[in-house]
């Protein structure tokens, strides 16, 4: 089939529908992977446990809802509108992270409107999937493009995996925070880290800055729009905040 024909043919499949197509034979496939088709996804979410990853997408015309079960015998999948399957002798990490990496590799030089992790769990299957994660965003030819940030996690090391791989001028708004706010504070290693990358240095917006209500004002002074609950805030910080253009409502 002509490249033509069949760029025409994708423009009109969603995501699932190219993927079905990929399927039919290899020629099919290997004509796919040379075209490469910019995918429609614009949210991309991932609610991870210990025993289940939960990948939520949006697309132009519809949402999907991924369940990677873990299971006795292998991996259980279940998707929006249609029955679950079961992979025998699969991984549910390797398999999330399989189809998280083609779902991303499908954004050719668009944004994500917005990218999203959540885990409140440390166990071990969380941290090799951030692990493996981190790598498949350091082996990237361009960095994932992406405008709305959001993580909330139970350890500070996975903001670290993620974070720093983003295309730095593309985020406009970050939204950071531990799953449960318990008072935990952010390590001054962690914290410099973020506030020295590129990533933050260009946000323009804080969403959820209480995980960084000790940063030094400094760090923050660039960003046009900024939520901050610190119920220490003295009168001198008032001011200096209030000098830069912050409605300070106390």
């Amino acid at each position: 089939m002509p490249d033509l024909a069949l760029r025409l043919i994708m423009e009109k499949l969603d995501y699932l529908s190219v993927q079905c197509l990929r399927k039919l034979c290899i020629d099919l496939r290997k004509s796919i992977f040379r075209i490469n088709p910019e995918s429609t996804l614009s949210v991309f979410q991932m609610d991870l446990s210990c025993d289940s990853i939960i990948t939520t997408l949006r697309f132009k015309d519809r949402t999907i809802k991924i369940t990677y079960q873990k299971h006795e015998t292998g991996c259980l999948i279940k998707w929006t509108g249609a029955n679950g399957k079961m992979m025998q002798d699969s991984d549910y990490v390797k398999m999330a992270l399989h189809d998280a990496q083609l779902l991303l590799d499908s954004k050719n030089s668009g944004a994500l409107d917005r990218f999203s992790f959540s885990t409140e769990d440390k166990s071990e299957d969380i941290s090799t999937f951030l692990e493996r994660f981190e790598s498949y965003l350091t082996s990237r030819n361009k960095p994932l493009k992406v405008e709305y940030f959001s993580m909330h996690v139970s350890s500070q090391n996975h903001i670290l995996n993620v974070f720093p791989f983003m295309n730095p001028t593309e985020i406009q708004t970050l939204d950071m925070a531990f799953f449960k706010d318990n008072g935990e504070k952010l390590e001054d290693a962690v914290l410099e880290k973020i506030v020295k990358s590129e990533q933050w240095k260009n946000a323009k917006e804080l969403q959820s800055a209480k995980l960084f209500r000790d940063t030094p004002l400094p760090n923050l002074k660039h960003f046009k729009k900024l939520y901050l609950e610190n119920t220490t805030l003295t009168t001198d910080m008032v001011v200096e905040l209030k000098e830069v253009g912050f409605n300070v409502i106390q």
